[in-house]
């Protein structure tokens, strides 16, 4: 079988899998196994708070990463890179440092952002890792 047909019936499976986390949605899903194959590790998901939401945070060596998950099918209004905008980046930064607070880990890891755009239709969509999509703007 080849790369590209091994590819999209993963993203097949991935998607029309029941998922056993409450809340996470196929897109997300879908975030999360492509960056696992790329060698980070889920330790959250749909972290909530007053403050915001971080839809995936996982661990890249000893670093943690927060991971704004977007998806849009058609891009003629900017596509799922352009629709993290600045007031976004500031409710992640909060419910990152939400987190980091509620966890005791304020100045022991180190912490980077990292969007993960999905585009396209399901045959197979295009996916667009950025790490270290944006910096921290508030805390």
């Amino acid at each position: 079988m080849g790369y590209i047909r091994q590819w999209w019936y993963r993203c097949h499976q991935l998607i029309s899998k029941k998922t056993d986390h409450r809340g996470i949605n196929r897109w997300e899903r879908m975030a999360a196994t492509y960056l696992q194959d790329r060698g980070l590790s889920l330790v959250t998901s749909n972290f909530r708070c007053k403050a915001g939401e971080v839809d995936l945070i996982m661990e890249d060596d000893k670093t943690l990463v927060f991971v704004e998950v977007r998806y849009r099918r058609y891009q003629q209004w900017g596509g799922a890179e352009q629709s993290v905008t600045v007031a976004k980046q500031q409710r992640i930064c909060k419910a990152a440092a939400a987190y980091l607070q509620s966890k005791q880990l304020t100045n022991q890891r180190y912490c980077r952002f990292d969007v993960v755009a999905i585009n396209g239709s399901l045959t197979p969509p295009r996916i667009n890792w950025i790490p270290n999509a944006f910096q921290q703007t508030v805390f």
